[in-house]
């Protein structure tokens, strides 16, 4: 069956450019401890642990089982005492279940479906609300989202090949959910669910994804990319208008998307484009990043030979933190300095800040 997600695929997503033997949290919350959420790649790289590191130190989420073995921390968030990671857990038959784990402890979200995933989460009082994806009949993938458990689909599959949804904010009674959908022979359009009615950012002329979405008053601010000319331009939107962050002659994309006051941070990557007989591949990739359309110059950005990925991205006062993996170890960058979280292969995912 094809795959849902998978860290590997993720990764060159991002890069073309995405509880059994669980350690608890025994120390609690530190106030401005960073956590990053991802995976510890074992083996070749067929197995993969979930994880999140608290600053540098690493709870183990799932382990190496004839029931899993693979598995990623897509995101991670945190309330009062409590961290929460969602991601999937692999089945031995290779499918895919969307799971949160609450200080260590895994459960699968329901879903009506036996293969799912959960991308993104966000929390408003006591409300739990993750976005994810599900394969409906064995035939396409539906953008999903729960509410404390409880699944709610979002496009109207009949009339869709794929949809995935991507990330989540909620603003009092608000949902908004961003993503994706492909039409019968038609490119991606990127896409918003407001409360479940959904709202076109691009056309099917070219293909185009929404990443990450935030809030602020009645503004809508959204990041992801759009393919112009076989290249993809990393870019945001402001109430479904779009602005381009790079100028289209590198392969860009934004992946995650923060905001303070009236400044717009925005994560993302570019990448190196060679040919080689005809055929367009990656020969290296670097972090980029963004402050109100500015893009700004991560020590690691000038190392264009590196092979590097960036996710979410988050702030605590002034400073500016993104999670990611630099030639296959994760870390997260602080206002542009690397700090790697990990010393085996690992990938970096979703970040947040104690407050």
């Amino acid at each position: 069956m094809e795959k849902l997600t998978r860290a590997g695929n993720l990764l060159i997503a991002l890069t073309l450019i995405s509880a059994s033997g669980c350690k608890k949290n025994g120390g609690g919350i530190s106030a401005g401890n960073v956590y990053v959420s991802g995976a510890l790649m074992e083996g070749s790289g067929s197995d993969a642990i979930a994880v999140y590191w608290s600053g540098s130190t690493p709870v183990d989420l799932t382990s190496i089982t004839g029931n899993t073995s693979y598995a990623v921390g897509e995101a991670v968030a945190i309330s009062g005492n409590d961290v929460y990671v969602v991601g999937y857990e692999e089945s031995p038959n290779g499918d895919e279940t969307a799971t949160i784990w609450k200080n260590g402890v895994g459960t699968a979200l329901p879903s009506g479906s036996a293969v799912s995933s959960a991308s993104a989460i966000t929390i408003q009082g006591s409300d739990v609300y993750i976005a994810g994806t599900m394969l409906n009949n064995g035939v396409g993938y539906e953008a999903v989202y729960w509410k404390d458990g409880v699944e709610a689909t979002l496009p109207n599959f009949t009339t869709r090949n794929s949809a995935a949804a991507t990330g989540i904010a909620v603003q009092g009674s608000d949902v908004y959910v961003t993503g994706y959908y492909t039409a019968q022979n038609s490119a991606s359009v990127a896409v918003y669910w407001a409360n479940g009615t959904e709202y076109a950012l691009t056309d099917s002329t070219s293909s185009a994804n929404a990443t990450g979405i935030a809030l602020q008053g009645s503004n809508v601010y959204i990041s992801g990319w759009i393919e112009k000319a076989g290249l993809s331009t990393a870019t945001y939107w402001l109430n479904g208008s779009p602005t381009s962050l790079s100028n289209g002659t590198k392969f860009t994309m934004a992946t995650g998307i923060a905001l303070q006051g009236d400044n717009v941070y925005i994560s993302g990557a570019g990448s190196t484009i060679d040919s080689n007989g005809g055929l367009k591949y990656i020969a290296s990739s670097y972090l980029m990043y963004w402050t109100n359309g500015i893009l700004q110059n991560p020590a690691d950005s000038a190392n264009q030979s590196a092979t590097m990925t960036a996710g979410a991205v988050a702030l605590s006062g002034s400073d500016v933190y993104i999670a990611g993996t630099f030639n296959g170890i994760a870390q997260y960058w602080k206002n542009g300095t690397p700090f790697p979280v990990s010393s085996q292969p690992s990938i970096g995912m979703g970040i947040t800040i104690a407050p």
